[in-house]
């Protein structure tokens, strides 16, 4: 327990430290946030905080009024995590917390027994409250330093709550509503694990270039059933919908039963960590660091549960028989299981480790060409099964101007993901490349691009580059209709309609030319390229 609260007290200050720009390292995320802690990024940390701030305030509360000192401890520890939660601007989180605390005040209504019968207890939760609501009040209206434009930051996380056409509310629905078309195609057993990403390219919506830019990558459907749906399909739903469901019993008939003041407490903070949790998942996925401790509170409310019971002379004498028949299996037998399930987890852990630091070795740009092949082909060799170590050979090889092998690289990855069009995008870079050293490749280049169009037919930049593909085999009219379906897909895109002005004007449609170069002005002047 008091390793469990120093964890929880150094996840605080170290966001703190982040906020005020104290942060002693060098993070390297994918995501613009002043605060993220340890955890990666700033809605994974919010999602960490629902899961944990219920049990503080649980254990606040069943603190003993005598220990004042310890009281004081938790307490500023609770306000803490409120405060670092509500400047990760985790809009999920902030939702997750608030359905966390409105099941735990309701559930502490309908047992009709007051949890704390303290009211010293409860005064200084009231006021504990009051003054974190200041707190965040003034953040809110204070001018100048950070404290401000966490201010106005929140007051816009709050409104865009309620827009839906636009920023990432709206690139949420656009996800979830393509992810029901991916449902529909595997309905029972779903893709398999970390399958999103490739597949969701065929039925990737235009509009979320608007909402989240070109090079977005879709690799969650940020909502916990939709995720399960097309990694498990129904079969896991189900599952997970039935575990929850005896869970929820369990959890309410241990609330419900339980005698002392301390157990009810704990129950009340278990079950609002949990549903948080559900609620935010709603918007967002699951990291490790959430789901290790959101499967410790399942485990700890079965547990718990079995404890209680443990007093009935029934239940004792189940474990009692249950203690002997587990004292007839072949101890020897067992413990080898064990062991050697040990040993196989352990080579294998070793052999990932290995080839992680190989690859690592790959990106280093100051080794030699020929050293970070070695440690590319090092690293496949250790776990073959890894694609991020093939396309990096590839790139290698790319680089040594050795297209065939770069070639035999992708078309290996592509055959373990089943037609991905990003790895036919890869390819078809390389057969431009190799077009100066073998004519004959620029076949393969179409051929590939009308692939992707294939597999994706709504991505905008796979039009363009078929356009820019045929153009150079002289089919100009072709080509502008390529670009048409590009800037159809994506109508701020100045390139395209830099090249459909080109296109335009040598096949003589100056008005049509005009159109296409007045959109690229005014679009140049209000995008990023």
């Amino acid at each position: 327990m008091v390793s469990s609260r120093m964890g929880k007290r150094a996840v605080v200050i170290y966001g703190l430290l982040q906020w005020v720009g104290l942060d002693p390292f060098q993070w390297e995320v994918h995501a613009n946030s002043s605060m993220i802690s340890t955890v990666g990024r700033s809605n994974f940390l919010g999602s960490y905080l629902v899961l944990v701030i219920p049990l503080t305030a649980a254990f606040w509360l069943a603190e003993d009024v005598r220990k004042r000192s310890r009281r004081l401890l938790v307490g500023s520890l609770l306000i803490g995590q409120f405060a670092v939660l509500t400047l990760t601007l985790a809009r999920s989180a902030w939702i997750g917390l608030a359905v966390a605390a409105c099941v735990a005040l309701l559930l502490g209504l309908l047992t009709n027994r007051p949890a704390v019968k303290r009211g010293r207890a409860q005064r200084w939760f009231l006021v504990g409250g009051l003054l974190l609501s200041i707190l965040l009040l003034s953040t809110s209206l204070t001018r100048g330093g950070p404290a401000a434009k966490s201010g106005s930051d929140i007051q816009q996380r709050l409104q865009s709550l309620f827009d839906l056409n636009s920023g990432s509310t709206a690139a949420r629905i656009a996800i979830w509503q393509a992810s029901t078309k991916l449902v529909k195609d595997r309905p029972l057993l779903g893709f398999g694990p970390e399958r999103l990403d490739p597949v969701f390219w065929r039925v990737f919506p235009p509009q979320l270039v608007y909402y989240q830019g070109r090079d977005v990558v879709v690799d969650r459907a940020h909502n916990l059933w939709l995720d399960l749906a097309i990694t498990m399909g129904f079969c896991g739903v189900i599952a997970f919908a039935v575990m929850c469901l005896v869970w929820g019993r369990v959890a309410w008939r241990g609330l419900v039963t339980s005698i002392e003041p301390r157990t009810r407490l704990l129950w009340l903070g278990i079950i609002a960590a949990v549903t948080g949790h559900l609620v935010d998942m709603e918007f967002s996925f699951e990291v490790t660091t959430t789901a290790v401790v959101f499967w410790l509170l399942l485990a700890t409310g079965f547990a718990l549960s079995e404890k209680q019971q443990a007093g009935s002379r029934r239940n004792h004498e189940r474990i009692m028989v249950g203690f002997r028949v587990r004292r007839e299996v072949p101890t020897l037998l067992l413990a080898a299981i064990l062991v050697m399930a040990f040993i196989v987890l352990s080579i294998s852990t070793a052999r990932l480790v290995r080839a992680d630091l190989a690859f690592r070795e790959t990106q280093n740009e100051q080794l030699a060409m020929e050293v970070r092949r070695e440690h590319a082909i090092r690293a496949i060799r250790l776990w073959p099964m890894d694609l991020r170590y093939r396309v990096q050979l590839a790139a290698i090889e790319t680089e040594r101007r050795d297209f065939r092998s770069a070639e035999v690289q992708l078309l290996a990855v592509d055959q373990l993901t089943d037609d991905d069009p990003e790895i036919w995008h890869l390819l078809a870079d390389l057969y431009a490349q190799s077009e100066s050293v073998e004519p004959s490749q620029q076949e393969k280049t179409e051929q590939t691009y009308r692939r992707m169009i294939q597999l994706a037919p709504n991505v905008a930049r796979y039009h363009h580059g078929l356009g820019l593909v045929l153009a150079q085999r002289g089919d100009i009219e072709q080509a502008s209709h390529e670009l048409e379906q590009t800037v159809k897909l994506d109508a701020t895109d100045v390139s395209a309609y830099r090249d459909l002005t080109i296109f335009y004007r040598a096949l003589g449609l100056n008005a049509e030319a005009d159109t296409a170069h007045f959109q690229a002005r005014y679009w140049a002047t209000r995008t990023v390229e």
